[in-house]
Parts: C-alpha cells; structure tokens; sequence
C-alpha cells in the first residue's frame, strides 16, 4: 500500500469486457472509465472534500472560476430568477451580471447584509441565492446562517463562496448551505501551485453538477488533483498559522498612524465582529486596509516591501497584496450602480494575503513599507 495515494495520470482505462464498457458509458460519474468523466486521483480528492465539508460528496473542477459558472449554469435555466450578492469576487460579479443576463437569466442583486432585501427577492419566486460568506475584497460578513435559512424558506438552493473561509475559520456544515464552492487555488492547496475549484453538496446536486461539468468539459487534470490533495494534508497547520499572524498585522496596521482603515473580522472596529466571534474559528488570513494620501502612495506601497510579494490570488504560504480595484476586482469598474453597492471596492483598499513567514518579518516588512508614504 502506498503511503501517498498514486497518481492516475490517464485520459482513458481498458474495459475488462464489453458489458462493464456499455455499463459505465450510461453511468453516472465512472471513475474509471474515461478522466472527462471521472478518475481516481480526482475522485480521492473529491472524498477529501466532501469530508472536510462534513457533504455527502464532492465535484472538483480546473479552477474555481469553472465551479462558480458550472454550478450556476447547472442548477439554473434561463428565464429562471437568481439572487446575487453585490459583494463577489470581481470576476463572479462579471458573469452574474453579464454572461448570465446574456444567456436569458434574471439576475438580482441584493446587498448581503440585508436580509430583509434577499426575502423580498425570494418573495417574488428565486432559483438560487448566490453569495460569499466573507467577502472579497472587503472582507463583509453577512449573516450567512439565515440567508441560508431563507433560502431553504422558500425553496430556493443556496450556493456560498467560501473561498476566504477555509476550514479552521468557518466550518461551512454549520450554515445549512445547499452547495459550497471554494476556490482550491486558495487556501486548500495553499502553495500557489496549481489552479482547482471544488463544489460540496448533495448527491443529487452532484449529480446535476456533473453533467453539465462532463458537458462542457471543466474536469480536473489528475496531477492538479494530487497536488491540492498533498496540500490539503496541512490545511489545518497552515490555517491556524495564517489566523494569528494576520490577527498580529490587522492590530500592527490598526494602530499605525499611517493606515486609516483597517478590515479584519476579529477587530473590534469590523462592523460584524460580534457576528465573526460567533461563527468564525479564527479571523483568516486576509486583511484589507487603505493608507490615504496621494495617488503615488498606491505604487509606492505595493513596490516597497521585500517579503511580501506584488500579486493578485491569497491563501498561499507567501504572503501577498494587491491594490483591489485595480488589480482583481478592476472589471467591475464600469459596471454601474449594482457594482457602486457592493462589488466595486474603494479606490485606496488594499488587499494583503498573509502566508507563512515569521511573522515578525513580516511587520518590519509593512513598518518599513509605511514609513515610505508621501
């Protein structure tokens, strides 16, 4: 038996007989039979998924992009009615509310932390609510127990991001979702290695979610597979590190006269601590905060660090940041007024992935990136 599960790097496998080939053209995710449709590597780690999320099962996809458009299209039709947070990931935002109102679907938006709007919506008759239980970039966390609660209220099925709260922040088994999605890039990999996106639900949605997956052909290569498997090995290791050293820097930059705004749920100036302290395990490992001053600050801090890198994606072991209109969420910026309520972040946000460097570099790191600043 090997220590370390075995890499099935094969788009096909040889039928034993006629009779199990026919079998398994007609069956519902083979996992031996053709990769398009399922493989034991990513079938592995779909099980490593599935019990992290406490679902009955797991599908795995090329990148979380590919699970965020898959499943809406999967479990939607057009004419059908979604409600959409404003506050997403630019490019979810992007095809919410634009691919998907193309493709003849009704798309609402609603700010998530009202959930007297979301009823409304769902009072009118929605397929699906779509939202992030921490959200991206500016780190909003809406009361996702009872949007998914309403959603289950009137028969709606409730799709959650929890891409910024990885387990050892949010045991997402707690929310009642129908399907949560994660960007397997992220923190479940967590080596800025390979691209995967992951949804854990249902068998029955799995396997809505398949055919459209086998169909438009967003399977998971087996080597990306084995790589975010091997990383999800020290998701808790990492997580937990992630968690106290960011806690350290969301205080550092809180208390830094350069800085005038800092977003971290366990902060007691974020606007739904009392709500981070009650459902989330640690703080994660994203900070978003603004410094003021002139246009040139923008360049100069994202310039001056030495440990910290220039880049966009989070929840790797190097710690990262970006400047978020610019940079990730610069293709909602002409995307009106549903963008202005949520989704387009301010012009000065910066968005800082802490990894696993010492930490103590790391604020000697920022310190000296600061004092910088025009």
């Amino acid at each position: 038996m090997p220590v370390v599960q075995p890499i099935y790097q094969t788009t096909l496998f040889r039928m034993p007989s006629y009779e199990i080939a026919v079998g398994s053209e007609h069956a519902t995710r083979p996992s031996s039979y053709y990769t398009r449709w399922g493989n034991p590597t990513v079938g592995f780690l779909e099980k490593q998924l599935a019990a992290l999320a406490e679902t009955e099962t797991a599908v795995a996809f090329p990148s979380g992009m590919s699970a965020i458009t898959t499943v809406l299209l999967a479990l939607n039709d057009p004419g059908d009615t979604l409600a959409v947070s404003t506050r997403l990931y630019g490019d979810s935002f992007r095809f919410c509310a634009e691919d998907m109102r193309r493709f003849g679907y009704k798309v609402c938006f609603f700010v998530p932390e009202d959930t007297e709007q979301l009823e409304q919506l769902l009072r009118r008759g929605c397929r699906s609510v779509y939202f992030e239980t921490l959200s991206n970039p500016d780190l909003v966390l809406p009361d996702c127990k009872e949007i998914c609660r309403l959603a289950a209220r009137y028969g709606a099925t409730s799709i959650c991001d929890a891409t910024f709260t990885p387990p050892g922040v949010l045991e997402t088994s707690t929310l009642g979702a129908d399907v949560v999605v994660h960007s397997l890039t992220k923190y479940m990999s967590g080596h800025f290695s390979v691209h995967g996106g992951a949804a854990m639900c249902s068998n029955a949605l799995a396997e809505e979610i398949w055919h459209k997956q086998t169909l438009y052909g967003s399977c998971m290569d087996p080597h990306a597979a084995w790589l975010v498997s091997e990383g999800l090995k020290t998701i808790h290791v990492r997580v937990a590190q992630q968690n106290a050293s960011a806690a350290r820097i969301a205080e550092f930059l809180d208390a830094h006269p350069r800085v005038t705004s800092v977003r971290y749920p366990r902060l007691r100036s974020h606007p739904q601590h009392d709500r981070a302290r009650e459902l989330l395990g640690g703080g994660g490992g994203v900070i978003a905060f603004s410094v003021g001053g002139p246009a040139s600050n923008i360049a100069r801090l994202l310039e001056a660090p030495q440990v910290i890198g220039l880049s966009v994606s989070l929840g790797g072991i190097y710690s990262v940041i970006e400047h978020a209109q610019s940079m990730s969420h610069s293709m909602v910026k002409d995307a009106g007024e549903e963008a202005s309520r949520g989704s387009k972040p301010a012009g000065d946000l910066f968005r800082l992935s802490v990894g696993l460097e010492d930490v103590d570099d790391l604020l000697a790191d920022l310190a000296q990136a600061l004092a910088q600043l025009s």
